[in-house]
């Protein structure tokens, strides 16, 4: 594909520099979330022309200079971010909602996955301007421990044998005070850790394969159950996937799509299902967008799927539509 040389920032000078030292350029002043985002797609457009262009001469160099001072900006940015969240922390700024997760066959609400919102003054925050900075620094482990009341309060609301699932990230995985932290807070809670899902993505499972393992079997040695979150979106292999003792597969939104408009897709998925089943593991559609997703669903087999077809996440539990 042609690369256009305007690609890189958008905003070259004639001398080949680039306003990607200046992030608060074209966003919101005193916003770090916005300005953070902002300026990392700048760095890696940037970074995708210098990957193509002539590694010699003055234009390059100046872009070189760019991604540098750029990536120390965003450093700084990332420093405020975090100041700003541990301030949201110590004033309760940090909710769950919950997005249902029904049966394919009856509609039935199965569960329901627990996705962390932070109210930031009269705006709600979505979690891919701020999760990354949390899970990076290990502050997610101290926002989720301070949401276990919320989770508890929810849980008491739930019907047996619907379930929560609460995403973990892999500093929490590599963590095991984290895990146990967790499971303590669950004993105390008097939570029955059998309808408690610890979902971790398949590209962090892959982190650290045998580290990934020993901690899913802890968890699964305190009743918990757990989930492969993201698979089809990555490079895990139906091998590690064998040796991996999780209960439930969620399979990428990107592969229910795919299946939809391409007959050699559905092949994909068709075959995931069965390995899936064969298994033993209980398959969860995720990114489910139309009733012919889910109709298709339903004749391959698929035993649960969520989406905003099915439900948008909500800080109320949403009624069995079964």
């Amino acid at each position: 594909m042609e690369q256009q040389e305007s690609g890189g920032c958008g905003s070259a000078d004639e001398h080949g520099a680039c306003d990607c030292a200046d992030p608060v350029k074209g966003v919101p002043a005193q916003d770090p979330a916005a300005e953070i985002t902002h300026l990392a797609a700048k760095l890696m457009r940037l970074q995708s022309t210098m990957l193509v262009s002539s590694p010699g001469g003055r234009q390059h160099g100046a872009r070189r200079a760019a991604v540098r001072s750029g990536f120390e900006v965003l450093r700084g940015f990332g420093v405020s971010l975090l100041h700003e969240l541990r301030e949201a922390l110590t004033r309760d700024a940090f909710h769950y909602v919950y997005q249902p997760i029904v049966s394919v066959a009856s509609g039935r609400v199965e569960g329901y996955e627990a996705l962390i919102r932070w109210r930031r003054g009269s705006e709600i925050v979505t979690p891919d301007l701020f999760l990354p900075i949390a899970e990076e620094t290990m502050l997610i482990a101290a926002i989720q421990q301070h949401l276990i009341q919320d989770l508890a309060a929810v849980y008491a609301k739930l019907e047996s044998p619907a379930f929560l699932a609460i995403n973990w990230a892999p500093s929490q995985l590599a963590d095991p005070t984290a895990i146990a932290a967790l499971i303590r807070r669950v004993q105390e809670m008097k939570l029955d850790p059998d309808r408690i899902v610890v979902e971790i993505t398949e590209r962090s499972a892959l982190i650290d394969p045998r580290l990934t393992r020993a901690h899913f079997a802890r968890l699964k040695e305190h009743g918990f159950r757990v989930a492969l979150d993201d698979f089809g979106s990555g490079y895990c292999s139906f091998a590690f996937l064998a040796r991996l003792p999780v209960d439930l597969l969620k399979i990428d939104g990107s592969l229910i799509r795919g299946a939809e408009r391409c007959p050699r897709a559905a092949v994909v998925l068709r075959g995931v299902l069965a390995v899936a089943h064969e298994l033993g593991h209980q398959v969860v559609a995720e990114g489910v967008e139309s009733e012919l997703q889910l109709a298709a669903l339903r004749q391959l087999g698929c035993e649960l799927a969520q989406g905003y077809f099915i439900g948008r996440p909500a800080r109320e539990l949403t009624a069995s539509s079964g």
